[in-house]
């Protein structure tokens, strides 16, 4: 038997990735590990077998694209450009030490001790570094780990972009490019994770709804009091929360859908932006996210010396004192080295990884209770795309619409998001939908609220900075849910005199809105909850957690606003408490 022998170059592959290659020497079944080289920056490995022999490279369990490769007796394979641009589905975290990075986010070292340590910088842990600064007065020594690296300084929404009939007006074409799915699942998901400063806040579509008072059951009642009774307004401030004004083409369509359906509470939907581009049609500017927050605070005179982020920092364990965290370890996915970073006396761990991050961050904190890691639930959401033709009453040339409905289908509260005209709601352009050029095109989409759908869990397979999340999940099946919005959404089409493009309501996949919550859910006592309604985990001194994995419930509303809230709400509590 030969000996076939593959060699990488062209160093797209860093040296910690799990490189591999698959083959037809064994029908495809089996990877075969990768050396890494250091003093030839490449990658090798040897078949036994004799050529020709199809393979291809797989990285951290994702299959190169393109066509398979063949070896006949040495083969060097060359390849350039980014890791996750060579493989499908990357379900590692992408690394990119930019000069940008560097600049505006030093790392800082282990030769300090911190009040706070924050881990993640998404719309839970950035607004919660914000606040812990604001409250303390700048004071807190406040350190953020995040394991991503910077992409943008902004929201995807803010970045320039070239507007014409054939040009994808959807923001989310950028989303499709750097989301990550760093997980294993039982069935295909849509679910992904964003691996960047900001995390998902500097892609998310900026509707910024609170939670009505049906989609509190099951929460603790002083949760819902303290955010109805400040934190909500406070948020909204943050946020640059902000409605269209009624004399344009919103004020208009909410008239109609008034009449049409008087049952709903219509409103114009609130927005997390500064102000509407000059454009009529144009998608609004100044858009929120926690990596604008996070670099203009560290602009702030003084705050630099106190407020640290450090990027490509993941974190893989904890110290702990009894039940009292004392560091947390996090290792340097740009130096390839571990470092400890020691909280000070008294200061406090805050997880902000997201729903599917948390719960392994919570194993490895030793944390066994039976609900962490149980409950995740995208709640069911349906979109329904129709167009208006010129002379129907809700079309406009010049204008668009963006209206918030909010009502019950049967028991289940529900927010239907009416979008007429594209560039202003950042709308998908399906190409096989039947739309003439001339046409306005829209849709409703409805987000429901239901209780966390106990079968679905997060386990975590692999350890250390290897650990995964696995995810056993499923829909949550509400009878005559599709039913009911289907006539909803059929008298809105009335209302506006609009045309369906497709016959029926469309269910999205899960984690197509990125609204998945409850591994880590609040409860008044460690028999309903992993922490408590001021989001310490049960049976942890000083450890918190700040994110969607709160959430007891899957509420109608995008959780967004609520979540910054709770964030703010938090921030006060540590600082103040």
């Amino acid at each position: 038997m030969g000996t076939l022998t593959i060699v990488l170059r062209g160093g797209s592959v860093r040296p910690d990735a799990r490189l591999s290659v698959r083959s037809g020497l064994d029908g495809w079944q089996e990877d075969v590990p990768c050396e890494y080289v250091s003093g030839a920056d490449e990658w090798r490995v040897q078949l036994q077998g004799e050529g020709p022999v199809e393979f291809k490279f797989r990285c951290d369990g994702s299959w190169e694209r393109g066509p398979n490769r063949v070896v006949e007796n040495e083969h060097v394979a060359t390849m350039v450009g980014r890791r996750y641009e060579l493989f499908e589905e990357p379900d590692d975290i992408p690394v990119a030490d930019s000069l940008a990075a560097r600049a505006h986010f030093p790392p800082v070292g282990t030769d300090q001790d911190f009040d706070y340590i924050v881990v993640g910088s998404g719309v839970g842990g950035g607004t919660l570094a914000h606040r812990l600064m604001v409250e303390s007065g700048g004071a807190a020594r406040v350190l953020v780990l995040e394991a991503g690296g910077y992409l943008f300084p902004t929201h995807v929404g803010n970045l320039p972009r070239r507007h014409g009939p054939y040009v994808n007006r959807s923001v989310w074409e950028l989303w499709n490019q750097f989301k990550v799915r760093r997980y294993s699942s039982e069935q295909p998901l849509d679910l992904a994770q964003a691996f960047c400063l900001g995390g998902r806040s500097v892609f998310w579509g900026a509707l910024v709804p609170r939670m009505a008072p049906a989609e509190f059951a099951g929460w603790p009642q002083e949760v819902r009091q303290d955010l109805e009774g400040g934190w909500y307004d406070m948020a909204e401030d943050l946020l640059n929360g902000s409605a269209m004004p009624k004399d344009t083409l919103c004020g208009t369509v909410g008239a109609m859908l008034g009449q049409e359906l008087p049952d709903l509470a219509g409103d114009q939907a609130m927005l997390a932006a500064e102000h509407a581009s000059g454009n009529g049609l144009g998608i609004p500017s100044g858009i929120f996210s926690t990596a604008a927050l996070l670099m203009e605070d560290r602009l702030r005179a003084g705050w630099d010396e106190r407020l640290h982020v450090n990027l490509h920092h993941q974190v893989c364990g904890f110290a702990f004192d009894g039940d009292a965290v004392t560091a947390v370890d996090a290792f340097d996915l740009v130096a390839g080295v571990q470092r400890r970073f020691r909280l000070a006396e008294g200061g406090r761990v805050i997880l902000s990884a997201g729903t599917m991050g948390t719960p392994v961050l919570a194993r490895a904190a030793g944390l066994s209770h039976e609900l962490a890691g149980r409950g995740i639930t995208d709640h069911p959401t349906y979109y329904w795309k129709f167009s208006v033709k010129d002379g129907s009453p809700g079309y406009s040339a010049e204008d668009a619409a963006k209206v918030l409905l909010r009502g019950t289908a049967g028991d289940i509260p529900f927010n239907a998001v009416v979008e007429m005209g594209v560039n202003l709601n950042q709308y998908h352009v399906d190409e096989d939908l039947a739309l003439d050029e001339a046409d306005m095109p829209c849709e409703v989409v409805f987000f429901t609220a239901v209780p966390l759908e106990e079968r679905n869990r997060v386990e975590v397979r692999g350890e250390g900075r290897r650990a995964r999340p696995h995810l056993v999940m499923a829909h949550v099946e509400v009878e005559g849910l599709a039913e009911a919005l289907e006539r909803i959404g059929a008298a809105v089409m009335d209302a506006v005199g609009g045309t369906p493009l497709h016959p029926l309501p469309v269910r999205s996949e899960l984690g197509a809105v990125g609204h998945e919550v409850g591994t880590m859910r609040m409860g008044v006592d460690a028999a309903t909850g992993v922490v408590d309604p001021d989001l310490r985990v049960y049976g942890r001194r000083n450890l918190y957690v700040c994110d969607l994995s709160v959430f007891p419930t899957s509420p109608a509303a995008n959780p967004s606003l609520t979540l910054a809230a709770l964030a703010m709400r938090l921030a006060a509590g540590l600082v103040n408490g």
